[in-house]
């Protein structure tokens, strides 16, 4: 969609909407609030830069920082307490929503630190 029928979408002008674009403007919550119900993003992301670009991105990081977590600890007969596996889970989805996908050697090097 180029950015005429878009701005047109978000019910502001395609001057105002470049301003955005660019940052040369700050987004008004009105429209950070229809892009975020609209398109499914997720505020944490348009905000802020961080998370997931949607909310099921963000649900996909959470899941796979809980899953590799358990594999880990399942695999090498390691048991912590709930709330040190939740610090774990929460660093791993910090550092996925930072820099994208860890690999699992990076994942296991985190939980062996933490641990």
């Amino acid at each position: 969609m180029t950015q005429i029928p878009f701005a047109e979408k978000l019910g502001v002008s395609q001057s105002a909407y470049k301003n955005y674009e660019r940052e040369a403007t700050d987004l008004p919550i009105s429209v950070a609030v229809k892009l975020c119900q609209d398109y499914g993003l997720s505020a944490e992301w348009l905000l802020l830069g961080r998370s997931g670009m949607t909310i099921k991105m963000t649900d996909d990081i959470i899941e796979s920082a809980v899953v590799v977590t358990r594999e880990f600890l399942t695999e090498n007969g390691l048991e912590v307490p709930p709330e040190k596996e939740a610090k774990i889970v929460r660093y791993l989805v910090r550092k996925m929503s930072e820099t994208g996908k860890l690999n699992p050697a990076e994942c296991e090097e985190i939980i062996r630190l933490a641990i």
